[in-house]
Parts: structure tokens; C-alpha cells; sequence
């Protein structure tokens, strides 16, 4: 991060915190901050650099998952802030996409990744651009766009491949690539993108990153129809470090239930669904609520009603595959029980929300 002021002290710590925060060095990144409070006096009077820290603060509590920390801070900067200096609203927009990004909310996620991204002109730092390329990279897979995940972690990962310090990022390419090729089934291309991966945070004795690249394994494999006792080999390794709770135990549940193993997908549903009312993580309570509808074998009333929820929510926050997925899940559902109109309205909702990841998809 560059920033122009007089204070030379201050500009080299910023610099060398922002470095440690996008190379996720946690012990260097928790030093670097503690130095910087300690030294704040020397910038009270520089609104420039005031805003830098503030934004570098909301960085850091993202890569430290306090998101309330994060949400804390930016609240406090946003009562101040007026845009009109190009690189400082770059970064403005940047962390406030990835705050809402952290929180799920992709669509305001969405809106200012491509505010900051209409910014970046403004930026000469090429590690700059490769981190906000990984970073809507990550985005799009996560909203289904995988032909635009692709496209921007290939980018990013150009300018990481260049630095031998950024190999975990390089790392972090490959993974998106991989979930990316998940998505658009062709899993032998995604298998080569994981392995990759965890071959190089595996030589870099990164114990956190190996267990969400085995965790992406897991999803890959419970994505192709026969191989669900692959996955769950994979998913209770990383269910057993306590990562991703909300996510590892209901892809468990979906595995378990697919071999028809009810009785131990209810055990982990359950769990599940406590975690994300702990947590409010209002996606993966709809993911859950609908698996466990269909786990317990609900009435037609009750499963319908669990899927509509998820199907609002899933549109409001752009997330059309899995509108897709769901709509035709129940879909096939009713077609099974010969109610054929109900089957026919939601195959049609799965078309719609096809097309519209169809649309979002391509590149512009």
C-alpha cells in the first residue's frame, strides 16, 4: 500500500503490515500491529494516514476472523469518509466487498468489488492487483460465475507465480481454480488444481490451508454420484479439526444421507443446525433445514415451505446455483409423486436461475 505523506517511519510500517496481512504471516501480521499502535501519536494529526490505518485495521480483523471487530471499524471510518482521493477509494471499496463477502452477503459484495475494481487504474503495486484479482476470483466461485472464477485466478496467479514470497497464494489460485473446475464437473481438472495446491501448503507446514484444500477435496468428490465414501473419508478429517463447522458437518450429513445412513446425517444435521443459530449464518441454516426435511422424510407442505425460504434468500443474494439445484431437487421430488404441475413450476424456477448464471457468467 502506498501513501503519500511526510512521515517515512509510519509509510515503511504500513507497508510491511500490508505485505504481512496478504501473505497471511499471522505472527508477523500481530507484531506488525502491535507496533503501529504503539506509534500512533506520530500520525494524530495526518487524516491521510488515519484512513489508511483504519482500513488496514478492517483488513486485518477479516484475515483474523473478528468480523465484528472489522464491522466496528469501518462503521467508524464510513462516518467520516468522503471519497475523492482514486487510490484511498480504491482500497475503501476493496475491504468494504470483502467485509460484506466475509458476512455472505454476496450481492453488496458484488456492487463494491466492481466500484473498486473501476479504481484500480489508480493503483501501481502488480501484488496489488493480483490480490483484488484473487479476491473477486473467489467471489465468483462462490456465486457460481465460474468461468469469471477462472478467468481472474489465472490473473492473479500470473503475478504470484513471479514471487517466491507469495507461493501460498499461488496456492490459493489453484484451490479457486480447482473449486471452480468442481463446479463445472470436470473433476479431473480439479483434482489436478487441489493437488497442486496441497502440495505447496504441505512444503510451507501450513496445517490451517491443508485442511481447506482436504475439505475442497471432500466437496469434489461428494459432487460425483459413487464416490460419496471418498468424501466422507476427507470431510471427517476436517470435521474433526473443528473447521467449518456449519459447512463439514452438513456436507457430512448430505453424504451419509445419500448412502442411506439417516441416523448418523441426523446426528451431524443436528450439530449443524445448532452452529449456524449460534452463529446466525442464515446460508447454511437453509442448506441444513432443507436436507433435514428430506432426512426425516417431511411432509409435502413442510418440505415445499423449507425450500421457498431457501429460494428467497438464495435469489436475494444472487446465488442462482443453488436456486438451480434446489428447484430442481424438488423438482424431481414431485415428478417421483406424479404431482406434475408442481414438478413443471419448479423445473422451469431451475431454467430461470440457470440462465441467469448463464448471463452473470460470461465475460464482459
Amino acid at each position: 500500500m502506498s501513501v503519500l505523506t511526510s512521515n517515512g517511519q509510519m509509510i515503511h510500517l504500513f507497508s510491511r503490515w500490508y505485505k504481512a496481512i496478504r501473505q497471511q504471516h499471522l505472527q508477523k501480521v500481530h507484531t506488525l500491529k502491535q507496533d503501529i499502535d504503539g506509534q500512533l501519536y506520530l500520525i494524530k494529526n495526518d487524516e491521510v494516514q488515519l484512513i489508511y490505518y483504519y482500513l488496514l485495521n478492517v483488513r486485518y480483523y477479516l484475515l483474523t476472523d473478528q468480523l465484528n471487530e472489522a464491522e466496528k471499524v469501518m462503521n467508524h471510518l464510513e462516518k467520516t469518509y468522503k471519497p475523492g482521493r482514486k487510490a484511498i477509494d480504491y482500497y475503501y471499496y476493496f475491504f468494504k466487498g470483502l467485509l460484506f463477502s466475509y458476512r455472505r452477503n454476496y450481492a453488496e459484495a458484488k456492487k463494491y468489488y466492481l466500484t473498486a475494481e473501476s479504481l484500480l487504474m489508480y493503483v501501481d503495486d502488480e501484488l496489488e492487483k493480483a490480490e483484488f484479482h484473487y479476491s473477486l476470483a473467489n467471489l465468483y466461485y462462490y456465486i457460481r460465475q465460474s468461468l469469471l472464477a477462472v478467468h481472474y485466478a489465472l490473473k492473479a496467479k500470473e503475478v504470484f507465480v513471479k514471487h517466491d514470497d507469495y507461493q501460498l497464494k499461488v496456492a490459493g489460485c489453484e484451490n479457486i481454480l480447482g473449486l471452480s473446475y468442481t463446479t463445472i464437473k470436470d473433476f479431473e481438472l480439479a483434482e489436478e488444481h487441489f493437488l497442486l495446491a496441497l502440495d505447496i501448503v504441505l512444503k510451507h507446514k501450513n496445517k490451517q490451508l491443508a485442511i481447506l484444500i482436504r475439505y475442497n477435496l471432500g466437496l469434489m468428490y461428494a459432487d460425483q454420484p459413487t464416490l460419496s465414501k471418498v468424501a466422507i473419508r476427507y470431510l471427517l478429517e476436517v470435521y474433526e479439526s473443528g473447521y467449518q463447522l456449519h459447512k463439514s458437518t452438513y456436507l457430512l450429513a448430505r453424504e451419509y444421507f445419500k448412502i442411506g445412513e439417516t441416523d448418523i446425517a441426523d446426528r451431524f444435521l443436528q450439530e449443524g443446525l445448532k452452529v449456524c443459530q449460534e452463529t446466525e449464518n442464515e446460508e447454511y441454516l437453509h442448506h441444513l433445514t432443507i436436507l433435514n426435511k428430506f432426512n426425516h422424510e417431511a411432509n409435502d407442505d413442510d418440505l415445499e415451505s423449507a425450500v421457498k425460504e431457501g429460494l428467497a434468500f438464495f435469489n436475494n443474494e444472487g446465488l442462482f446455483g443453488f436456486v438451480q439445484d434446489y428447484a430442481e431437487q424438488l423438482a424431481a421430488y414431485y415428478h417421483e409423486k406424479g404431482k406434475y404441475d408442481k414438478s413443471s413450476h419448479y423445473f422451469y424456477l431451475a431454467h430461470e436461475a440457470k440462465q441467469k448464471l448463464l448471463e452473470k457468467g460470461a465475460l464482459k
